[in-house]
């Protein structure tokens, strides 16, 4: 009789982990493109941008978990050099960012 309570209670926490899990899937990727369309991140970046080296790591880790399939782009638009630094960096080889200088 205790077996079959271990047997039911591993089951449940089983499938509560599978419910987790597909939700936590949903919660972080909400976003999912459809037949016929791209998805893509393009970062417009002018002047000092402290912040967007973790919005570049936090957008690679999307897409190298495998929950999007996306480009992500990086246009520079006027970005000082430490900011510019930062972006080569992440751009390396392998990464799948592209940097784009825009003409001013």
């Amino acid at each position: 009789m205790a077996f079959v309570k271990i047997i039911a209670v591993l089951m449940l926490a089983a499938v509560a982990m599978l419910v987790f899990w597909l939700l936590y899937g949903i919660i972080i990727c909400p976003v999912k493109p459809g037949r016929g369309e791209r998805l893509e991140a393009v970062l417009r970046v002018k002047g000092s941008a402290p912040c967007l080296e973790n919005t570049l790591r936090g957008l690679m880790w999307l897409r190298g978990s495998g929950r999007v399939d996306m480009a992500i782009v990086v246009v520079d638009e006027g970005m000082d050099e430490d900011t510019r630094q930062t972006v080569e960096l992440l751009c390396g080889e392998g990464s799948g960012v592209a940097l784009i200088s825009k003409k001013i």
